[in-house]
């Protein structure tokens, strides 16, 4: 089983390079708070080990039957 997480719209945009030096450092702090918050953080949801077989091999057979009808991409992906 897989749970997913659905946001409202943030406004604003991507990190870019663009950043100043300020807003670099806020970025750097609020990074950091996360961090320390999530140090002693414990779940009690296993995780999929991300390996070949979970990232390529069982990805491609769950999204192989939507794409039946572009065999050529489907062929692509998997060369």
């Amino acid at each position: 089983m897989r749970y997913i997480a659905v946001f409202n719209y943030a406004p604003g945009h991507a990190v870019d390079d663009k950043l100043d030096s300020k807003q670099s450092y806020i970025l750097g702090e609020v990074l950091a708070k996360i961090h320390q918050k999530l140090d002693n953080f414990n779940s009690s949801f296993s995780r999929p080990a991300l390996n070949n077989e979970y990232l390529l091999d069982w990805s491609m057979r769950a999204i192989k039957h939507i794409y039946e009808y572009r065999k050529n991409d489907i062929d692509y992906l998997q060369k």
